[in-house]
């Protein structure tokens, strides 16, 4: 994006401003907006962006990912509410690919929702274990503010799309001795915790508690306590917390 988002209403534009910790505390970065409250004045936001892509070379089979996505976001739970723009990884040509349009987001379907228009690049999408899968020289912001430029070097890779809303998925194996796996889901990025009690309700470890991105992430239990000592054979509860979602399911350790 370049320029600022302008919020129109029938009397006046208003500037929708970027929010400076949303990506490690740069505003030059790719970027979430602050949360706007969308009430009956609120008609439309309207934004200009554009991207550059140069040298990509494809040297096998190239996932199907956006390049970049455009997404309004409930800012309470996290749900997508509208997809702007997306640029599909694999409908890229050539080596070099240049794009830029002026869009405008019709607001008033989302009357008494607090919003946030959020702008992911695959970078982000795929998070912090993304050179396992595809390698990225060069990602990042440069020369002119807002344009996007990739040097990218794909291997052939077998990538799921990102998931859409919360999950907190059962753990494998289970029952289990002595380690297990608990995948959870991230729509965006955000605070994430996620706890393991015993079946009165007893803190024994903490899995997760700070900033993650959006993706699919996999945790894993040894089966041992804060302390490091090893937890009794018995029902455990793991419990995941993201945005406003929020569940528990059932595990099982058999010593």
């Amino acid at each position: 994006m370049f320029g600022d988002i302008q919020i129109r209403t029938p009397d006046s534009l208003r500037v929708w401003r970027f929010d400076p910790l949303a990506q490690g505390g740069s505003a030059s970065r790719f970027l979430q907006t602050l949360p706007l409250i969308v009430d009956s004045e609120v008609q439309s936001a309207f934004l200009k962006a554009r991207a550059r892509v140069r040298d990509m070379r494809k040297t096998g089979a190239v996932p199907h990912l956006p390049l970049l996505r455009l997404r309004l976001i409930d800012h309470r739970n996290g749900e997508p509410l509208l997809s702007a723009r997306e640029i599909a990884l694999d409908s890229l040509n050539g080596s070099q690919f240049s794009w830029q349009d002026s869009l405008e987001i019709d607001l008033q379907p989302f009357v008494g929702r607090e919003v946030v228009l959020q702008l992911q690049t695959i970078e982000h999408l795929l998070g912090s274990w993304k050179a396992q899968r595809i390698h990225i020289q060069e990602f990042y912001p440069k020369e002119r503010e807002g344009t996007l430029f990739a040097k990218n070097n794909l291997e052939r890779v077998q990538v799921s799309s990102m998931p859409q809303t919360y999950a907190l998925h059962q753990n494998f194996p289970n029952p289990f001795n002595p380690e297990t796996i608990i995948q959870f889901d991230l729509p965006m990025n955000g605070a994430v915790t996620l706890k393991i009690y015993d079946i009165r309700g007893r803190l024994v470890k903490t899995l997760a508690d700070g900033e993650f991105p959006a993706g699919t992430h996999r945790v894993k239990w040894d089966g041992r306590d804060e302390r490091g000592n090893e937890a009794a054979s018995g029902v455990y509860l793991y419990h995941f917390v993201a945005g406003n979602y929020r569940q528990t399911r059932k595990m099982v350790l058999l010593r």
